[in-house]
């Protein structure tokens, strides 16, 4: 495609997502009109849908104009509206600003995020209307860039200012957790240093060890505020995200064979990839390290990088045991050529990585649990127990577009782009290699979809993990260093074409831009006064000493809020976990403590007892929950306090159990 088509087809590509955006969120303002009950004959109502249809217009207008010969008119005509903007560029800073941030402005301001934070099509529309008028702002900047350039700048900006204020919910001492699992991650974290935290020497972590080790690492210095911790566990995977991508593109970034700027453009995207596909920092740290250290050539240094990263992978998940030597054996067979090499020899090595790779995994399994202090519990294998949900693969109402789809249209650019570059040289390499990375990568894509059935997941796509960082390795591999031929010596470039860059940030901008950008509000006058009543409950049930169960709110321990002994067992993430698996030995347990009154008080989320019809979101979930922790829990307890503003109950032994038959 010769330099002046790719131009038409940028152009055509921005004035069409106008028109068609445009024409989408109208649609999306009268299903706006008919869930709020208003009249779009209201005047602002009217000026709104007229402003976009006159947008909506004028995009089509345009994009009818690229096909002809006056649009090269309009091209000129803008060139000097840059050189005017040139001369006033820092009058035009703020509109720049506004232009990147305006997007998120609209979904953070409330009013407008609880009217149209929903509705996709409003904000794709936002979105290219900034895209658009941000492009020619910032080229009057930097008059050195291209439209291409102006607009992918425009559109990985808009998208990082997008992503991060969702971020900064964590960036606060607010008492009280912020989401089912978020916070119960600093209590597991604390276990590694219970004795000097609790005074009590405690079992670690049952689930995702790894995770919990690596969040544990504030705890080293003290019993710091919440907030640092909250911050440490919002930095630490936006580290790691980063250290991956300057992992795979070192080499552009100091060489001369990519152009630099373009180099951490990519970078920028392999960053926002990273984070969209959830991928937990556990799972991040040993992807970074066969990143960086695993090389054919030095084969001492990427056997231990091989063991190490399997050992960690020991104590994160079980279907994490064999990526690290897979993601090895793939820098293999991209790096190092067959040849006349027999079947045998060549594969002989990276074999011998899977195999002690996955032997190290199981081992560092099986040393973790018995010193863990929990034994040789089944509560540690309870993903193979539990039940798959095989329908969350296609749309449902837990994760709307599915995780097959969901998944190939964040990881397709990539599949585009390696699919493309062995087209164009195909002939070039030997069968083994070609399957050998198709396999790994399917086997890790059918290995992610499985585990995403497990009940309690297929909520995004962060079980794909494995899946989206080999495909990102492949890829990354094949555009730095080049799918080493064994046909030919020569290098073989890889060429990223327009329509895979188009798609590239496409899949970025629908999978980024689906979530909503609004900050949860927290009202800190509501925290202060449940806290201190909290306090109170709490203090009064053990200073006549009773024991308080948290299930949930583990925080008010870990971090000094109420002095009083911890209970290690039952809180809620493991019992979810038990429940889920229908584990009747731990959850039998749980209800002969509930019999007994073992527990003056009982700390937990708001209970409802209320079954979910099967096509809710988690409905299964739910009444999993309901079944084996809420209904037992109203036998033997009744309600004492809800605070609903924080999400908290209280539940103290009932004087007279009720049937529970």
């Amino acid at each position: 495609m010769s330099a002046e088509a790719k131009n038409a087809a940028l152009w055509r590509v921005i004035f069409g997502g106008i028109l068609l955006s445009g024409i989408l969120a109208i649609v999306d303002i009268t299903k706006i009109a008919a869930e709020k009950g208003f009249s779009l004959t209201q005047p602002k109502w009217l000026f709104l849908i007229a402003g976009i249809g006159i947008l909506a217009f004028l995009g089509g207008l345009l994009f009818t104009l690229t096909w002809t010969k006056y649009f090269s008119k309009l091209e000129a005509s803008s060139d000097a509206f840059l050189r005017l903007g040139e001369k006033i560029k820092w009058f035009l800073l703020p509109l720049l600003v506004v232009s990147l941030s305006g997007v998120t402005l609209f979904e953070l301001e409330p009013y407008f995020s609880g009217l149209f934070g929903n509705y996709f099509w409003t904000k794709i529309f936002s979105f290219f209307i900034f895209l658009f008028v941000g492009a020619f702002f910032l080229r009057a900047f930097f008059p050195s860039l291209s439209w291409s350039e102006s607009f992918v700048w425009m559109v990985l900006g808009q998208l990082l200012i997008y992503y991060f204020p969702t971020k900064f919910t964590y960036f606060t001492n607010y008492p009280f957790a912020l989401g089912w699992t978020s916070d119960s991650r600093h209590y597991y974290a604390s276990l590694f240093f219970s004795e000097k935290l609790y005074d009590q020497n405690l079992p670690l972590p049952i689930l995702h060890p790894s995770l919990h080790l690596l969040l544990s690492i504030p705890f080293l210095f003290g019993r710091f505020p919440l907030i640092v911790h909250r911050l440490w566990g919002t930095f630490l995977p936006w580290v790691l995200a980063i250290g991956i991508s300057w992992a795979l593109l070192r080499q552009t970034l100091t060489g001369d064979k990519k152009p630099r700027s373009f180099s951490i453009l990519i970078g920028i995207w392999i960053f926002l990839y990273l984070v969209r596909a959830s991928i937990y920092a556990h799972l991040l740290l040993p992807t970074l390290l066969i990143f960086l250290f695993v090389s054919p050539e030095k084969k001492w240094r990427s056997w231990a990088t091989i063991i190490l990263a399997s050992l960690w992978a020991g104590m994160s998940r079980i279907n994490w045991f064999p990526v690290p030597a897979m993601l090895a054996a793939l820098i293999f067979l991209l790096e190092v050529p067959q040849n006349r090499r027999k079947l045998f020899d060549y594969l002989k090595l990276p074999a011998l990585w899977f195999i002690f790779g996955t032997a190290s995994a199981f081992l560092s399994q099986a040393v973790y649990i018995q010193i863990s202090g929990n034994g040789g519990r089944e509560e540690f294998y309870t993903s193979l127990a539990s039940d798959l949900l095989w329908y969350r693969l296609l749309p449902n109402q837990t994760y709307a577009p599915g995780i097959i789809l969901g998944a190939l249209f964040l990881s397709l650019p990539l599949l585009l782009f390696v699919a493309l570059h062995i087209y164009r040289h195909r002939g070039s390499w030997q069968p083994i290699r070609l399957w050998g990375v198709f396999g790994a990568v399917f086997i890790l894509f059918v290995g992610g979809l499985v585990v995403s059935t497990k009940i309690g997941g297929g909520a995004d796509l962060h079980n794909m993990d494995a899946y989206f960082v080999s495909i990102l390795l492949v890829a990354g591999i094949v555009y730095t260093r080049g799918f080493a031929p064994d046909s030919v010596s020569k290098y073989l470039p890889a060429k990223l074409s327009f329509p895979v860059v188009v798609i590239a940030l496409g899949s970025l901008v629908g999978m980024i831009l689906t979530g909503r950008g609004g900050l949860p509000r927290t009202n800190w006058d509501w925290a202060n006064a449940s806290l201190n009543d909290l306090k109170f409950q709490i203090t009064h049930v053990a200073e006549q000493g009773e024991d308080v169960l948290f299930i949930a709110q583990r925080n008010f321990v870990t971090f000094g809020m109420v002095d009083i002994p911890l209970i290690a067992e039952y809180e809620k993430d493991v019992l979810m976990e038990m429940a889920m698996a229908r584990n009747d030995a731990y959850l039998d347990g749980f209800h002969d403590a509930l019999r007994q009154h073992d527990f003056g008080m009982i700390v937990i989320d708001p209970q409802s007892g209320i079954m979910l019809s099967e096509e809710r979101s988690f409905a299964i979930e739910n009444n999993r929950w309901v079944l084996k922790v809420t209904r037992p829990l109203l036998c033997y307890y009744e309600p004492l306090v809800l605070y609903e503003d924080v999400g908290v109950e209280l539940f103290v032994p009932r004087a007279e159990s009720i049937d529970c038959e």
